[in-house]
Formats: structure tokens, sequence, C-alpha cells
């Protein structure tokens, strides 16, 4: 068993996972021009600065870390100019500070990834709801690395 854990960005949370078989934390800036699958008043509070102090946290305890760019609906503010500088110096942030991971929940995210910034491995979000074989293999040859299974369509049906 290899465990994906939600991050609050407490230098605590990683000692406490120590005994444990984490292999990534996930997590994301407060605010940022895309916003996440979450609203941010329920996200702690984090900067830019914090993220990047975490992501070395958590790789000194031997863990990666994967970066929530998973907003569902983006308003088509991706495919804007603006839009897309935006995601590109985010995508270099990410990629300045060593984030292993990115997940995302937009067709025109996991596409740009793929082609400009190979080194991330990208996993498709739980908000895609991927529920049957047709969507999760429309995902993976599109270059997902790790879909996420919808568990709200699909639970406890092991078949499907």
């Amino acid at each position: 068993m290899r465990l994906s854990v939600a991050c609050n960005f407490d230098p605590d949370l990683l000692d406490g996972l120590d005994p444990y078989p984490v292999y990534e934390i996930y997590g994301k800036l407060t605010t940022d021009y895309y916003g996440g699958g979450r609203p941010s008043f329920y996200l702690p509070q984090v900067d830019k600065a914090g993220v990047e102090d975490y992501v070395r946290q958590t790789h000194a305890h031997g863990v990666q870390f994967n970066y929530l760019l998973n907003a569902s609906c983006m308003g088509n503010l991706e495919f804007t100019r603006e839009g897309q500088r935006e995601l590109r110096e985010t995508l270099d942030w990410l990629s300045e500070i060593n984030v292993d991971s990115i997940t995302v929940a937009n067709h025109f995210f996991l596409r740009t990834i793929k082609k400009s910034y190979p080194h991330f491995r990208v996993r498709l979000s739980a908000h895609r709801y991927s529920d049957n074989p047709r969507k999760i293999r429309f995902w993976q040859e599109e270059g997902a690395d790790c879909i996420v299974v919808s568990e709200v369509n699909i639970y406890r049906e092991f078949k499907i």
C-alpha cells in the first residue's frame, strides 16, 4: 500500500507521516490565477515561499510533492493570451521548485504539460469523474500518468 496525503503545510505533518507508507503529499497555493478543486476558504493559508519551503521539506523526508492545478472549469481563460502566460509562469515556477507531479482536471493543461514539461508526471483529478473504461482510456491515451477514479460514481464496484 502507498498513500497520497493531503497537505496542510504544517511541518509536524511530515514527521507524523514518517512511520506510514506515504509516497506523496498534494496541495496548492491558497489562491492563484486558476484556482483548484476546492474553494480557497477551505485551504490552509500559504504563499509561494511557503510552498517552496514545504516542497523542500517534503523531499527531505523522501516524499514527493504533487501540486494541484485541478480547477475543472476555467471559463475558457486558459485559451486567452493572459491565461496561457499565467499557465506557463505557474508551470515554470513549479519546475523551478522541483514539484514532482501535477494533478489536473483540464484537457488543455494535460496536453500543455505533457508537451512542454515532460519531466512532470500528470495525474487526472477525481473532479473529472472518470467512472467508466471509455473515459479512462481517453485520458490514458492523452498522456495521463495516473487517473483518479471517481469515488462518487464508483463505490466498491471492483468489476468496473
